[in-house]
């Protein structure tokens, strides 16, 4: 897959930038929960623009090539990038809670890993590192073993 954007990527149709969101509405409040997180995240897309203007390009047009490998792989990256862990729970107790094996996790995680190495093979040691760390640490601002 090449990295410009493809043919088929998604359009702004009508007089929406986004389907199915409401920009219409003049009080955050009354926004639907869609619209809001929509808001959310161009607002702090806004931020790291301004802190720097490349950035926050780099980021998305890498979230997009992730994507477009992979939408499973996506989700690890933004959990990754969010600081989602797995709350040191066993890869034994994750497959139970998802009604698969260990085995499958671990496959899993690696199926998605290989699949991320032949787009950014530079970045292969930082995500194997991390996926690996994710068991032994929870997400900030949950309590232990809450997922």
């Amino acid at each position: 897959m090449s990295d410009r954007l493809e043919d088929n990527a998604p359009t702004p149709r009508g007089d929406r930038l986004i389907e199915g969101i409401d920009y219409s509405v003049e009080h955050y409040e009354e926004m639907p929960t869609r619209s809001k997180i929509i808001a959310e995240l161009a607002d702090r897309v806004k931020d790291l623009h301004e802190l720097d203007n490349r950035l926050a390009f780099k980021l998305l047009y890498f979230l997009f090539r992730v994507f477009a490998r992979s939408p499973e792989a996506w989700e690890l990256v933004v959990a990754i990038l969010a600081g989602y862990s797995d709350g040191g729970k066993s890869l034994a107790v994750l497959g139970d809670e998802r009604g698969h094996s260990k085995q499958n996790v671990h496959q899993t995680r690696e199926r998605l890993l290989e699949t991320l190495g032949r787009t950014f093979p530079h970045l292969m040691k930082t995500l194997r590192e991390i996926v690996g760390s994710m068991q032994g640490r929870p997400h900030e601002g949950r309590e232990e073993g809450e997922s």
